[in-house]
């Protein structure tokens, strides 16, 4: 967690975090070693990791609760987080930086009200987004339903990754448009579309 907060994303950086005195003496005298580290993470089976993702969204979703917000807008994304070992589940599949190698392909959903997380799924690198996803974004609106049952809600998706059918059929249900322009992807739907009464 320290070395989160110090900026490093990665496990071996805590080598050269370890001999920084400063962060040494913030991180209570000693640093771990790396094996440390590796057993730590390997404590976290699918019982742990589903425990974490509640803690998380739990936090988020009492954030909204307790602002009482008119309109909640639900940003669903995704990214792609190459990976240079042989991780499990790791397959290649679009990555615009690393062609070929192998990565993970997470769905992340945010309220960005309260920049709060309120659904992550890791996935393999050669999943796209698409009918198979539709299940966690209504989960996520559920929750924000929960937590805030007097807003608006809206949801935001990444458009530059979802495919134009599945907006039409799966989430939006009615007719729209994708159009691209220099500035992104945006996308056209009627004012009184199926996707108010949906959501709401």
């Amino acid at each position: 967690m320290d070395s989160a907060l110090a900026g490093e994303e990665r496990v071996f950086g805590i080598e050269a975090l370890a001999v920084d005195p400063l962060f040494v003496r913030l991180a209570g005298g000693v640093v771990p070693s790396i094996d440390s580290v590796y057993r730590d993470l390997c404590r976290f089976d699918e019982d742990a990791l589903e425990t974490l993702h509640s803690m998380v969204v739990d936090h988020g979703l009492a954030l909204i609760a307790r602002r009482k917000h008119r309109f909640v807008h639900i940003d669903v994304d995704t990214t792609v987080e190459p990976l240079f070992g042989m991780q499990e589940g790791a397959l290649p599949g679009p990555n615009p930086r690393y062609h070929g190698r192998p990565s993970y392909h997470p769905i992340l959903a945010r309220i960005a009200e309260a920049d709060a997380i309120v659904g992550a799924k890791l996935r393999p690198g050669d999943t796209s987004c698409g009918e198979a996803d539709v299940p966690f974004v209504e989960e996520c609106i559920d929750r924000a339903r929960a937590a805030a049952p007097s807003a608006v809600i809206y949801v935001v998706p990444h458009l530059a990754s979802w495919r134009t059918p599945w907006l039409r059929r799966a989430l939006i249900l009615v007719p729209g448009r994708l159009a691209r322009s220099g500035r992104g992807t945006t996308l056209h739907v009627p004012e009184r579309s199926q996707l108010a009464r949906w959501l709401n």
